[in-house]
């Protein structure tokens, strides 16, 4: 069921289902965290 929806693989957002959601363990929340904001800051240049 992972990628019935395939127009989400593309832009990130579908409108069927919704937007992307990223679930970790709680015990990595920190790491998920500084990686995603790390992300944010290198897709903006």
């Amino acid at each position: 069921m992972q990628n019935l929806f395939a127009l989400g693989s593309v832009s990130g957002f579908n409108p069927l289902v919704g937007p992307v959601q990223i679930q970790v363990n709680p015990d990595d929340a920190p790491a998920a965290s500084q990686l995603l904001k790390e992300l944010a800051e290198n897709s903006q240049n």
